[in-house]
């Protein structure tokens, strides 16, 4: 192999291996101004990189160690490679994928070192995200904590109720 290609099949593994999570896309028909406004997001908002890569480089990579089951490279391919959560960069590129006409299509990733299929991660991207299970758990806790004043007066009001139907019969 020649030095350069050697280079290169380093310089990916450890982009690959730097990044704990990544999302292969597939790409078709993707016109220059979005492409940069979509690595621009990933970047800005996401922390991550998004990097082009030859099928026969990811192959080689794949020989090398990263193992790409389940991944279909038919077509452009590329590596979204994941900064903060990988979940919520799922879930970006699954709706950029969505809203330009499927011009972007996730084909597979790795998330905390599990490998999973196209299907595997759209399940993954219909999950509500971290924010969303955090503000559905504090409601949750909100609504018992509302709850346990009333409950208490309840069984108060009850026993004094009890209390005073006792004293009524034994005073008759």
């Amino acid at each position: 192999m020649r030095q350069e290609k050697k280079l290169l099949l380093g310089e990916v593994e450890e982009a690959i291996d730097s990044h704990g999570s990544f999302v292969v896309i597939r790409y078709t028909s993707l016109k220059a101004n979005k492409i940069a406004s979509f690595r621009r997001e990933i970047h800005e908002n996401h922390k991550g990189n998004v990097k082009v890569i030859k099928k026969r480089v990811l192959k080689k990579v794949s020989n090398e160690g990263v193992k790409f089951d389940g991944c279909n490279f038919a077509g452009h391919i590329g590596v979204v490679l994941c900064g903060h959560d990988p979940l919520e960069m799922t879930k970006f590129v699954t709706e950029f994928g969505k809203i330009s006409e499927n011009a972007v299509e996730v084909v597979g990733g790795r998330i905390d070192g599990q490998m999973y299929n196209a299907k595997e991660m759209a399940k993954l991207a219909a999950l509500p995200s971290k924010k969303e299970l955090q503000s559905q758990l504090v409601g949750i806790i909100n609504s018992l904590l509302a709850s346990v004043p009333n409950t208490i007066n309840n069984h108060l009001g009850s026993i004094v109720c009890c209390l005073q139907n006792k004293l009524e019969k034994d005073q008759a």
